[in-house]
Parts: C-alpha cells; sequence; structure tokens
C-alpha cells in the first residue's frame, strides 16, 4: 500500500483516483472544488480529503491538472513542495510543457524530491477501466517502482525517455489524433455532399485503410449520434496541439500539417473551448454551410 496525494479531480482524475483506492492504496484527494472531494471519499475508505497531515506524510503525490502552470501553482505555490518528505515521488500525468516539465523536474529534484512525467491516452472510458496508455519520463528506477501505481491505471505503460519526454510524447500523440479528427470529419461531409449516407460512410473507413480511433470510437458514437460528450473539449484539444507545434519549433523540427491543425483547433477553441471535442462533426459542417452560403 502507497500513501497517495492525488490533486485534481476532472472527469480524467476521478476515475484514475477511484481505481487507486480500489487497488488497496491510500488516497489523500484535493481538488478545488469540495464537492467532488467529498463525492468521492464517500464511494471508499481508502480515499478521503487531503489533510496537512497527509501532505507531510505522502510518499507519492499524482497531478491530473489542465495546464504545467496550474501544476506548478498546486505543487509551488502553496507551500506542498517545502511540506512533502525527502524523496517523495511526484507523478504529473497532465498534460503538460515539455520544456516546463524539465525545469519542474530540475526544481524538484534540488529539494531532494522524485519526478516522473506519465501523461495519458485513453479518455474517461479508458481512465474508468483502467486501460489507459501511460508515456512515461524520467528515471527508470523510479518507473519501475511506481508501476504498480500505474498498471492500476493502465493497461500499458511506455518509458519513453527522460524527463518530459513523457508530456512530449502526449502531445504528439494528440496531434496525431486531432489531425485524424478533422481528416475524417471532413471526409464524412464530404461523402454526404455526394450523397453517402454518413453512417455507410463510416463502415467504409472502418474496413478500408482510412480506419482510425476516430472513425472506429468516436465518429458514430459521439458525431453521428448526436451526443457530443467523449469526456474530453475542443479546448484542452487545442492546448495539446499547440504544445505538439511549438516543442517541435523549439527542437528546430518543422510540423507543416501539424501547425495548419493547429490553427483549425485554435480557431473553434476561441468559441467552442468548453465543447467536447468531438463536436467539431458539427462545428466544421457548420463552417462548410457558412461559406457555401456565402458563394450564393
Amino acid at each position: 500500500m502507497s500513501r497517495i496525494l492525488f490533486i485534481g479531480l476532472g472527469n480524467m482524475g476521478t476515475p484514475m483516483a477511484r481505481r487507486l483506492a480500489a487497488a488497496g492504496h491510500d488516497v489523500a484527494l484535493q481538488d478545488l472544488d469540495p464537492a467532488r472531494v467529498a463525492a468521492l471519499a464517500d464511494e471508499s475508505e481508502r480515499a478521503h480529503p487531503a489533510t496537512q497531515d497527509d501532505r507531510a506524510r505522502a510518499e507519492v503525490v499524482i497531478t491530473m491538472l489542465p495546464t504545467s502552470a496550474v501544476v506548478e501553482a498546486a505543487l509551488e505555490a502553496g507551500g506542498l513542495v517545502e511540506a512533502l518528505p525527502p524523496g517523495t515521488l511526484v507523478i504529473d500525468m497532465s498534460s503538460a510543457e515539455p520544456a516546463r516539465s524539465r525545469a519542474l523536474a530540475a526544481r524538484l529534484r534540488a529539494r531532494g524530491l522524485r519526478y516522473l512525467d506519465a501523461p495519458v491516452s485513453g479518455g474517461v472510458r479508458g481512465a474508468e477501466a483502467g486501460t489507459l496508455a501511460i508515456m512515461a519520463g524520467g528515471d527508470a528506477a523510479d518507473i519501475e517502482e511506481a508501476m504498480p501505481l500505474l498498471q492500476a491505471m493502465g493497461g500499458s505503460v511506455v518509458h519513453v525517455g527522460e524527463y518530459g519526454a513523457g508530456h512530449a510524447a502526449k502531445a504528439l500523440n494528440n496531434l496525431v489524433s486531432a489531425a485524424s479528427v478533422v481528416a475524417t470529419v471532413e471526409a464524412l461531409r464530404a461523402a454526404e455532399s455526394f450523397g453517402i449516407e454518413p453512417a455507410r460512410f463510416v463502415e467504409v473507413l472502418n474496413r478500408s485503410s482510412g480506419r482510425s480511433v476516430t472513425s472506429e470510437q468516436k465518429a458514430e458514437r459521439f458525431m453521428l449520434s448526436g451526443r457530443f460528450d467523449s469526456g474530453f473539449p475542443i479546448g484542452l484539444m487545442s492546448k495539446d496541439v499547440s504544445i505538439a507545434v511549438e516543442t517541435a519549433a523549439q527542437l528546430g523540427t518543422e510540423i507543416e500539417l501539424g501547425a495548419h491543425v493547429a490553427r483549425i483547433w485554435e480557431s473553434a477553441a476561441a468559441g467552442s473551448g468548453a465543447e467536447d471535442h468531438t463536436r467539431m462533426y458539427e462545428l466544421l459542417g457548420r463552417a462548410d454551410a457558412q461559406r457555401a452560403e456565402g458563394e450564393r
């Protein structure tokens, strides 16, 4: 059993913390919304609201937060870093900026703490089922020590490199995912204009070389159904794509298609950032209709 301080109980953090508690770990919960903390604490004897004593006795701190700035604020601005015992392992499972993650790792290590960046892919369903794909950056020995915790939340754990490499891999993975969403939606709309039923075209994609996670898991369930509730907002997808493009630029690597994809998601996020990312099916269709109207 590990004593865990889990920070961030959003759509992903809540089921991840729940799985850790179900695996027998002592999970102290911290979130800006006390109702989320109370709701999860009521579910399990192993989960409870975090106290100062929990912070002073934590063996592991896990953050699942929206940005690097929020992670840094949670760890450093409130004095948490000073309260943690030497040797505590900090695992940042957020989608963060790789360069800032490296800098944060250096600051934590200077204070006698250990650090891993271990972001995830798989969405809310993966978090609930414990099948998340986890990409980890950091020291191999720390990853090995954290493996029981990571395996309680994920179906696969890949050590991708040094500090920040996990966050780089996550952003680049989401760039590919975001490009797939745009390409699939545009193809669906074009097929529909030609008179092909959207559901029938999805069947074509899933039986052909255009098959992807978007076509298999998102198109019918969240797009064609009109549900648009996969659990991952447009704003976060836009942020991750921007991180991927900016990281590549910092390294002198040009991502031409990625830059174009980033502009599409940035434009969508400007007016619909809180909407689910699968709503791009509706948003791009609306844009097509507006362009057609303007050409008349």
